[in-house]
């Protein structure tokens, strides 16, 4: 283990736990070969070689319950496989991916392509529905929490706009799908196993939160505008045909978890940045208008 990178990362104290969590499951589970992955966000990764169930990724962290009932629920359709669970000390053993991260394609169709394949029929409503989050009650939370703080009143008017854009979702679409909700590129691995063509495996999964399966488009759209050359409406109507989702929804599902984020942050401390969601209203605002919806 890299001691000085972890302290340096998490703190001595989570250093520790890892230390002894290391030692403690590669006992239990009979883990060799384990080799700390350059990972320092929210959890350590190391990889493993498990007796049982071949190449895996041991992954400690302070609390996994969340990503444990997502991954559960999922049982690797789509996301990658779980075989084994600490939640008291927060450590899971998940299935390797042999690939690379999607952001490593440098074609933007071809990443695009691959992501509608993969989104296509990926989300399920879960058996444990009881124990996920909701994400209408995220932006009831939030919106009660941002209307009754005083630092910023153009806020508050657009997560009040959010909150009424996604109970319009809410009644075109299921809201109970299980979300990965932390879409990004480097949370999906491309892997060909025995075939010739890459496929899409989703890692990473947090919050356990039910909603509209739209919600975890967001985050892709953003990161492709970000890294490509592509305008944003386009990114957006390429999405749209491959997907067979009206414009106006992707629009709108972009819209609410922008703002959404943006309150959250606001929440933590953190100073609002309304410039892209700006944008993205003003866009919104063009499309509903085409479409009549305003």
């Amino acid at each position: 283990m890299n001691k000085d990178k972890t302290v340096a990362n998490f703190g001595e104290g989570f250093c520790s736990k890892v230390a002894m969590c290391v030692k403690k499951y590669s006992d239990l589970w009979e883990l060799s070969k384990v080799e700390q992955i350059e990972h320092y966000t929210w959890s350590c990764l190391f990889k493993c070689y498990s007796e049982k169930h071949g190449l895996c990724v041991l992954k400690i962290a302070e609390i996994v319950d969340r990503e444990w009932l997502v991954l559960k629920e999922y049982n690797g359709k789509g996301f990658c496989k779980i075989y084994e669970a600490s939640l008291a000390d927060g450590v899971l053993l998940v299935e390797y991916i042999d690939g690379e991260q999607l952001q490593n394609r440098p074609d933007a169709y071809e990443r695009i392509e691959l992501f509608c394949t993969a989104f296509n029929g990926l989300h399920i409503k879960p058996k444990a529905i009881d124990e996920c989050q909701n994400y209408t009650n995220w932006i009831d939370n939030i919106c009660e929490y941002i209307v009754s703080w005083e630092g910023c009143a153009e806020l508050v008017a657009k997560i009040k706009k959010a909150k009424n854009i996604y109970s319009e979702l809410c009644k075109n679409y299921s809201c109970e799908m299980l979300l990965h909700n932390d879409l990004y590129h480097s949370n999906i691995i491309l892997s060909s196993g025995d075939s010739s063509e890459y496929k899409c495996n989703f890692i990473d999964p947090r919050e356990a939160v039910i909603g509209v399966a739209l919600l975890d488009l967001p985050y892709f759209v953003l990161y492709e505008h970000n890294n490509c050359d592509m305008e944003l409406q386009y990114i957006i109507s390429l999405l749209s045909r491959k997907l067979n989702i009206p414009i106006y929804d992707i629009w709108a599902s972009l819209y609410v978890v922008l703002c959404v984020d943006i309150c959250y942050e606001v929440k933590s401390g953190g100073k609002p940045s309304l410039r892209i969601l700006n944008i993205v209203e003003k866009h919104f605002d063009e499309i509903a208008s085409a479409f009549g919806e305003v």
